[in-house]
């Protein structure tokens, strides 16, 4: 679910989002939640997998690989884009492809995984190179805790 509502959308309201959805799927709530600007492609993607336990996507694949720590997984989003000066909201088959060849490359030579690379790459362009009003430096673990903290439910 955090790979299918992740499409423009920050890690806090993404992780925030993801757990009312399973809420109201958990207790057949209506799903009344707004996914943002990709709010119609997450609720085609939540609706098939639903249906399927399938979803669509080269970027949601891919990040649900990386969160299952499937080496070869390279989620490449518009700030892996930043990371390689490229200039673009989402990314091309031609970048798909150069990308992960690099990603893959510097795994290897530092004895990483592709998801480890492609993550640091991810924190470096989120908090170093951002110069949005946008910025993040804190992952899912840490809205995850606070979230749990802030609702007193125990981890």
């Amino acid at each position: 679910m955090l790979s299918i509502t992740s499409p423009l959308t920050n890690v806090k309201r993404n992780l925030l989002n993801t757990i009312k959805t399973v809420d109201n799927i958990k207790y057949k709530r209506p799903n009344n939640i707004v996914y943002g600007l990709a709010n119609k492609q997450t609720r085609t993607n939540l609706d098939k997998y639903m249906r399927t336990k399938q979803f669509s996507g080269v970027k949601i694949n891919n990040f649900a690989g990386s969160l299952k720590l499937k080496d070869g997984s390279v989620c490449i989003d518009t700030w892996v884009l930043k990371a390689f000066n490229l200039k673009r909201r989402s990314p091309t088959k031609h970048d798909i492809r150069f990308i992960t060849r690099i990603v893959k490359i510097i795994a290897d030579k530092l004895d990483m995984k592709t998801y480890e690379v492609q993550a640091c790459l991810w924190v470096y362009a989120k908090t170093e190179i951002n110069g949005t009003k946008f910025k993040e430096s804190h992952d899912f673990s840490y809205y995850l805790k606070a979230y749990f903290e802030q609702t007193k439910l125990d981890v």
